[in-house]
């Protein structure tokens, strides 16, 4: 249920793999965005068609989580967003980076905002077009899977 009481719709975030697969595998506690967003709470996690190139990222994938990567192109998750911690200067990026994966060629010099993460778990997979930034899906119409804990 979001803050208007709504059990319709729901709150969609996309995020390319293999960093998606590392959010339910509980490796990666923090996204990412150069934006920020004072959104709290229960997101659906969308997994991109794209993959990232990004060498940090795939270094961080174990077998036992390399076939969530190959889940791409729609919803398989849902975790909740907890808090946002503000990256002003590449040290404080740097200190977290057990909990977001990225290293210190990743740093952009305009800083990043962080989405502390919580709760990911694996929903079965409902192929759906990703967007850009946080997108609402109607769940009935979409048919999308719903969490218990929601």
């Amino acid at each position: 249920m979001d803050a208007k009481g709504d059990l319709v719709s729901a709150r969609v975030i996309s995020i390319r793999q293999p960093w998606a697969a590392l959010i339910l595998a509980g490796k990666k506690r923090i996204e990412l965005r150069t934006w920020k967003q004072s959104l709290r709470g229960p997101v659906l996690l969308h997994a991109g068609k794209i993959p990232v190139k990004n060498p940090n990222a795939w270094a961080l994938i174990t077998p036992e989580i390399e076939p969530l990567t190959q889940l791409r192109g729609g919803i398989i998750g849902a975790m909740n967003i907890v808090g946002i911690r503000q990256y002003t200067h590449p040290d404080e990026f740097l200190a977290d980076q057990k909990y977001h994966g990225c290293g210190p060629g990743d740093w952009n010099p305009k800083g990043y905002h962080g989405y502390l993460l919580q709760d990911a778990m694996q929903i079965p997979f409902e192929s759906l077009l990703g967007q850009l930034f946080f997108f609402r899906v109607n769940r009935e119409r979409e048919k999308l899977p719903w969490p218990d804990c929601w």
